[in-house]
């Protein structure tokens, strides 16, 4: 059995897009703040939020 708390990284960093994106909004500000929240750059967030297909 599959421990709940364990799963792939790529769906823990999409969990984690998602969650900074709801916490500080998807305006270009709230894309910064949430990219500095995850401690990166603002085009590496456009990148994930690309390939995990977040409406913004």
């Amino acid at each position: 059995m599959q421990n709940p708390d364990v799963m792939p990284l790529n769906r823990m960093e999409e969990l984690l897009v998602r969650s900074a994106l709801s916490r500080y909004g998807t305006t270009l500000e709230g894309k910064r703040r949430a990219a500095r929240a995850l401690n990166i750059s603002l085009g590496t967030l456009y990148n994930k939020v690309k390939r995990y297909n977040v409406n913004n």
